[in-house]
Formats: C-alpha cells, sequence, structure tokens
C-alpha cells in the first residue's frame, strides 16, 4: 500500500527507530509498503520512520535489485566522497555531502535471515542516507551547502554549472522545454518551509 510520505519538521523524523523483535508478517507489510511508496514517489530508498514508522527498517533500490534491511548495522566504512543528495522528505531540496565510498553493511531480510553486503558508490550513499534516518538522522545535519531545485523562468538567461548541461534540462508533460536551476538556501529557511508545508497539508492546502 503507497504511504504518505513524513516530511522534515515531523517528530518522527527526528527520533531513533526502536529495533524489530521478530521479522514477522507486519514487517513484510511494512517492507512492502515502504518499496511500494518508494516506487511511486520515483525515489532509490525509503526508511520506515518516513512513512511514520518507529521501526529499524528500510529498502533501497539499486537498478532492477531491490535491499531491504531489517535491523542493519554498518559494519564498516571505507574511503570518502563528496556527492549530491536529496531526500523524500524533503523534496526539492538539495545539498553536497560527504560520505564513505564503501560500506559493509549486516542486517536481517524479509525472510528474518541475516545477510551482508559490501557496496559502493551511489548505492553505500544511499544505504548511509537511509541507516542515519532509523537514528533521527538527516542529511542536511552532515551539510551546510543547500539549494533548491527551481524552475528558471522563461527566457532568463541560465550559467548552468560545466559539464551539468544536459542534467538540468527536461520536458514537461506538455513538451515545453524547462531549465532548473540551484537557488541556494540555508537549513533554517528550508525548516521554515516545511513548518509551511506541514501545516498546510494539515488543513488540507498546498503552499505555493
Amino acid at each position: 500500500m503507497r504511504r504518505r510520505i513524513v516530511l522534515m519538521g515531523e517528530e518522527i523524523l527526528r527520533q531513533k527507530a526502536k529495533p524489530v523483535k521478530v521479522v514477522d508478517a507486519s514487517v513484510r507489510r511494512l517492507i512492502d509498503d515502504l518499496t511500494e511508496t518508494m516506487h511511486a514517489a520515483d525515489g532509490l530508498g525509503l526508511a520506515a520512520p518516513q512513512i511514520g514508522v518507529g521501526r529499524r527498517v528500510f529498502v533501497a533500490r539499486d537498478g532492477d535489485r531491490l535491499y531491504a534491511l531489517v535491523n542493519p548495522q554498518i559494519v564498516a566504512r571505507r574511503g570518502k566522497e563528496v556527492g549530491v543528495e536529496g531526500c523524500l522528505s524533503m523534496p526539492g531540496l538539495q545539498g553536497n555531502v560527504q560520505r564513505a565510498k564503501e560500506v559493509t553493511i549486516r542486517g536481517l531480510d524479509r525472510a528474518g535471515r541475516e545477510v551482508q553486503y559490501e557496496v559502493s558508490g551511489l548505492t553505500a550513499r544511499c544505504f548511509q542516507h537511509e541507516f542515519d534516518h532509523l537514528n533521527g538522522v538527516l542529511y542536511v545535519d552532515h551539510t551546510k551547502d543547500l539549494w533548491w531545485l527551481e524552475e528558471a523562468e522563461q527566457g532568463a538567461k541560465v550559467e548552468l554549472p560545466e559539464g551539468d548541461e544536459e542534467a538540468d534540462h527536461f520536458e514537461d508533460e506538455d513538451g515545453r522545454r524547462v531549465i532548473v536551476v540551484r537557488v541556494p538556501t540555508t537549513l533554517a529557511e528550508a525548516e521554515a518551509w516545511f513548518h509551511e508545508e506541514i501545516a498546510a497539508h494539515r488543513r488540507g492546502e498546498s503552499v505555493e
């Protein structure tokens, strides 16, 4: 079942999730809900607190491969690299974050069996990001280099980052060419915006 994704500013995202005692049918349903919600939002990973469930479970994908981890533990980290991250709980916001290049992670799969994975690159970054969620940590806690992705005004002259020209162009559903630009922001400004979004959601409205 597709679930609502919790936004930054809602308390559960800052709470440490509780370990799962037994991988039973309720945990497998949680994994299925996380997976469906992640795919519907076109995300690379999703942790249980992001759908309002304080349990130590997350899912992630690498191409067609799906990972589901219960009570995960990162047992080794190797190397360092800086990369761009976003989060389904903070749509439209991105930032540069330093993470380990490679990680070894251990946990239980949906059948309750112990598994261990050694991953690198984007998958390692995703695992670290989702593992943080289980401890009430957000990627914005690791950086001050934050920006909004916003659509540029039609006709505006836009200086795109060198080597990133293709990534910032796309066509919308009407075939209109759209340019997306980075607008620098601060954590305080982002938090204030999401607090407004949460309040609007509770009123059944939407922030412009």
